[in-house]
């Protein structure tokens, strides 16, 4: 079966006794869908993003890279399949675009982490991924003289460079200007439809309406709804995730637009 999936998920931090930041959760990312996780904060989306990545110890349940246990799995092969961005990350390293880049290309490589690619191989899997995201100018900059949002953008073609079948993005869309954020998640939802999984974390409701397949939504360490995005944006389900902090509009074209009360 082709998919990422938690089954009976349960991860817990903390001396015990400790209280389940996940419970029991069931969750599947399918082939060729962009799925979005929402929910207010410390609801455990990136834990899921995390545990979905192996990057975790599970208390309970398992996760299954379709269809093997995901904890049975070689490392090299797991993360030619799985390619994860995490919210915050801070390079120890100093180094160029291209060379940070190469590093999530080198993984897509055969063989033992990092075995490299040939030179060719290596530079088409940079250049793509740097024109999927924009980022091609920055080619010869160093990390440490970006902006926030130039390095978001940088970080995450270092993860698409990677090629893997599985994309898990932790807000990738934080420190990106209105352009760039309308822009990357476009590009997710094109990766989407030429086949790859996607699933990302986000606080705004507007571009999951905008462009997601899917909306799941956390609540108390379980799922509270899963379905098309413009059928969970209803004021019964957002009252449930944040009380009567917020307004339901309509844009004209039909769309509902959440904002904040």
């Amino acid at each position: 079966m082709v998919s990422l999936c938690a089954t009976s998920l349960t991860v817990a931090f903390g001396p015990k006794p400790v209280s389940a930041v996940l419970q029991s959760l069931d969750f599947e990312l399918q082939a060729g869908r962009f799925d979005v996780l929402v929910g207010a904060n410390g609801v455990g989306k990136s834990t899921l993003l995390r545990a979905l990545a192996g990057l975790l110890p599970l208390q309970g349940g398992q996760v299954l890279l379709d269809g093997k246990p995901l904890a049975a799995i070689p490392l090299p092969e797991r993360a030619r399949a799985i390619g994860f961005l995490p919210q915050e990350i801070t390079p120890a390293f100093s180094y160029t675009v291209e060379q940070a880049v190469a590093l999530g290309a080198r993984v897509a490589g055969h063989g033992h982490w990092f075995d490299t690619k040939s030179k060719p191989e290596t530079e088409r899997a940079i250049d793509a991924a740097l024109d999927l995201v924009d980022a091609r100018s920055l080619r010869d900059r160093r990390l440490s003289e970006l902006s926030g949002g130039e390095r978001r953008r940088v970080l995450i073609a270092s993860v698409l460079a990677q090629e893997p079948k599985y994309l898990l993005l932790d807000e990738p869309a934080a420190m990106l200007d209105l352009h760039h954020q309308a822009e990357l998640f476009r590009l997710l939802a094109r990766l989407a439809e030429s086949g790859l999984s996607v699933a990302c974390v986000t606080h705004d409701w507007n571009l999951a309406v905008g462009f997601a397949d899917r909306l799941t939504v956390l609540k108390d360490g379980g799922v509270l709804a899963s379905g098309a995005p413009t059928d969970l944006m209803v004021p019964d389900i957002l009252q449930q995730v944040y009380g009567d902090s917020f307004l339901l509009l309509h844009h004209e074209d039909g769309r509902p637009v959440v904002v904040p009360r």
